[in-house]
């Protein structure tokens, strides 16, 4: 009986695996003159599921320490009035790429993602758009204010695509 269930066993195995020929020596052991299947070894792979879940769990609590300590320096600020206006803005948007910069260098190579993908690219589209709002307040208010309506959208679609992917301070 234990003969009959390897056999069907190593069959089983062999049919559904691949394409190489069961060895002689192995059909040998269990009493075949002749393979019942073939047998390919499949290539073991680089993560498993959860290997990666976890990963992403590490990568998310990391980037989420990332954003409120982001947050609490933007807070720290203070609010902005119009006398302190452009050096509020120009400290805020120096975090706000340093926290980005952060983000991108964190392990777990979920850039990929499309979530986190999205997230990083609205958010460089919105510093671009607000830095040009910024130097364009002086000289042109209209395409400044323009420019920075659009930034707003975009580090609203940033937060969004955030919150998606578990990054809830990120999306604060």
């Amino acid at each position: 009986m234990r003969v009959l269930v390897a056999a069907v066993l190593l069959g089983s195995l062999a049919a559904c695996s691949g394409q190489t020929t069961a060895r002689p020596e192995d059909l040998a052991k269990y009493g075949q003159t002749s393979p019942i299947g073939t047998y390919s070894p499949s290539p073991t792979p680089t993560k498993t599921v959860l290997e990666d879940e976890v990963a992403k769990a590490n990568f998310v609590t990391k980037a989420n320490q990332l954003c409120a300590e982001a947050n609490q320096q933007i807070v720290n600020l203070g609010e902005p009035t119009l006398q302190n206006l452009e050096s509020y803005i120009g400290k805020a948007l120096l975090i706000t790429e340093r926290e980005l910069t952060q983000l991108r260098a964190l392990p777990g190579g979920f850039t990929s993602r499309d979530p986190l993908k999205g997230m990083l690219a609205a958010l460089d589209r919105g510093l671009k758009l607000f830095r040009a709002g910024f130097a364009q307040a002086s000289s042109n208010p209209s395409a400044a204010a323009e420019n920075i309506q659009q930034a707003s959208a975009e580090l609203q679609r940033a937060s969004d695509l955030g919150a998606e992917f578990g990054l809830n301070a990120c999306a604060d």
